[in-house]
C-alpha cells in the first residue's frame, strides 16, 4: 500500500517538473504544422492558444458556479476551460462580474 502511495506522488512530482521545464524557443512555431481544430458542443477556439502558442485550440467554456482554475499549479500549460463572457474565475469558481464588482464596492465603503 506504501508503495502504491509512494509510486503515485513521485508521478506527481515528475508531472509538475516536466511541466514546469517547457520552454518555447524563439522560431519553434515556423517548425510546427498546425491543424484547424473543430470544436464541439460548448467548447470554442482560442486563436494561438496551444502550446508556445503556435497553433489555435479549442476549450471548454464554463458556465456560472462551475469550477475554473484548477491546474493553476501545471503552469507553461495552456488552459483547457476558462469562464464565459460576463464571468470570471473567483476562488476557482465561475460569477458574474457585475457580482464581483457589487462586493467589492460593499467592502471599499
Amino acid at each position: 500500500m506504501m508503495t502504491n502511495v509512494f509510486s503515485i506522488l513521485l508521478c506527481f512530482i515528475f508531472l509538475i517538473t516536466v511541466t514546469h521545464a517547457i520552454v518555447c524557443l524563439p522560431n519553434f512555431c515556423d517548425t510546427v504544422k498546425c491543424k484547424e481544430p473543430i470544436c464541439h458542443g460548448e467548447n470554442m477556439v482560442i486563436k494561438k492558444g496551444g502550446l508556445c502558442k503556435c497553433c489555435n485550440t479549442c476549450i471548454r467554456v464554463l458556465g456560472e458556479g462551475e469550477a475554473c482554475g484548477q491546474l493553476d499549479f501545471l503552469r507553461g500549460t495552456p488552459p483547457v476551460s476558462e469562464c464565459a463572457s460576463g464571468l470570471a474565475c473567483v476562488d476557482h469558481t465561475c460569477q458574474k462580474l457585475s457580482d464581483i464588482l457589487r462586493d467589492l464596492n460593499k467592502e471599499t465603503k
